[in-house]
């Protein structure tokens, strides 16, 4: 079962490697420690222990590997390594994979990601495995033992490498230790794992972590991980609203384990049925998406960044159904609704608008909402819609600011003559797709 290597392209630019194994079951999203990651690599090394991994796990489901930003095959000499810009790049797999439902296994600095991914898109994630995860970066890296790493990996990366291989190799095998330092050179370079590291030390993901609605297994070793002290891993099971810890020993009991896990119960209760209009063939579809969402939910903590979303949920249903549109799902700091008038969808997008900036004005937490909207005839499947029309709608809300409302071309002609005002944004080639689009900011 040797990899078929291809790429995915983020909304920052950076190409992205991933491989698919198996099909059927709960797809499994791989997202290993970034200076151990490399597709390739991995099939090639004498003790073979992830490839067999990989090929077991497959044997019930489709298991997609990828390579984060700056590791393995995907691109390297990265310039942010912010969470926000790492889960771009799971973001951007799943997306061109069509996954729409998914579990996350994420081994140690990549649980970051999983962690951060699962907060925002809460819909798609129905469990996540975290093998040695924590969640707090800037804790973690403030240990001694840390801060001596990171200082000699700065200094001399290559005997950085040799003494972390021979600590991962307990000491006691040389062989084993020179693998794993050539394997961490091949998977990442001193550039990379030095900006990883000082992007993680600014990194506390606790305040995100009871918004995640997944089941959550947390996977130790006995005697704990040389990267991990016990008191990381506390926090993390602590903090989520419903996870569970398990010691493992070795990868055959890892997958025993992983594979009871995902024939567990689902993360949340499936959405409504959409109403018959909401699923006719020609609709209008509206992405919401809070800007800077993330830094708001660290900024806030806990209990305020919770009672803000749901101010944000309260003021974005009440506008849905003022204007008649239908909720087909919620992805934490956002919205996907289905209209069956684009204007009354771009009527929607204006109060939308509105109401937030009342509700600063008020004294409320400043809420910059983007908004994208795209016209066409996507794919109804039980609760979702699918199909060019809502991936268009997706990459529209991408292309907004704050307070912004961006539409396609097509919705813009759907609404000619009902009194709204645009500004011509001018040809754009959105992700994933070829040809250029016109697209047009609504004045509201």
């Amino acid at each position: 079962m040797k990899p078929q290597v291809q790429y995915a392209t983020t909304r920052d630019g950076v190409s992205i490697a991933y491989a698919t194994y198996g099909s059927g079951g709960t797809p499994l999203v791989l997202m290993k420690v970034p200076f151990f990651s490399h597709i390739e690599l991995e099939w090639t090394r004498t003790t073979q222990t992830e490839s067999h991994e990989i090929e077991r796990l497959a044997e019930r489901r489709m298991v997609v590997h990828i390579d984060p930003r700056g590791s393995g095959l995907s691109q390297r000499g990265i310039s942010d390594y912010s969470i926000d810009a790492r889960v771009l790049d799971l973001e951007a797999v799943v997306d061109r994979l069509r996954l729409d439902r998914f579990a996350i296994s994420a081994a140690i600095q990549s649980g970051l990601v999983a962690l951060a991914f699962a907060a925002r898109f809460p819909a798609p994630v129905s469990h996540l495995v975290l093998g040695g995860a924590y969640a707090n970066g800037a804790g973690l890296w403030a240990t001694p033992r840390r801060r001596g790493m990171a200082a000699l990996a700065e200094l001399d990366w290559e005997t950085f490498t040799e003494t972390f291989g021979a600590i991962g190799a307990n000491w006691t095998r040389p062989e084993r230790a020179r693998e794993m330092a050539s394997w961490m050179r091949a998977s990442i370079t001193q550039q990379d794992f030095l900006g990883l590291v000082h992007a993680e030390q600014q990194t506390d993901l606790r305040p995100l972590l009871p918004l995640i609605t997944a089941p959550a297994l947390v996977t130790v070793s006995p005697g704990g991980d040389f990267m991990l002290k016990s008191e990381f891993e506390r926090q993390l099971v602590a903090g989520l609203p419903d996870a569970r810890m398990i010691s493992v020993e070795g990868a055959d009991d890892t997958i025993r384990v992983v594979n009871e896990f995902l024939a567990d119960k689902p993360s949340a209760p499936a959405p409504p049925p959409l109403s018959p209009d909401a699923a006719s063939a020609f609709r209008t579809i509206l992405f919401t998406d809070i800007e800077g969402h993330t830094e708001m939910m660290t900024r806030l903590g806990d209990d305020l960044g919770r009672e803000v979303l749901r101010q944000h949920e309260r003021i974005t249903r009440e506008a849905l159904k003022q204007h008649g549109g239908s909720e087909v799902k919620t992805m934490g700091d956002g919205f996907m609704a289905s209209f069956g008038s684009a204007t009354r969808a771009v009527e929607c997008a204006a109060e939308l608008q509105r109401a937030f900036a009342a509700h600063a004005q008020s004294g409320g937490e400043p809420l910059r909402i983007r908004v994208g909207i795209n016209a066409g005839e996507p794919v109804a499947d039980q609760n979702d819609l699918f199909g060019t029309a809502v991936i268009v709608a997706a990459r529209l809300v991408a292309q907004a600011a704050g307070s912004q409302v961006v539409v396609s071309d097509v919705v813009r002609q759907l609404v000619a003559g009902k009194q709204f005002l645009f500004s011509d944004r001018g040809e754009t080639v959105l992700k994933g797709f070829d040809e250029p689009m016109r697209t047009w900011e609504l004045l509201w």
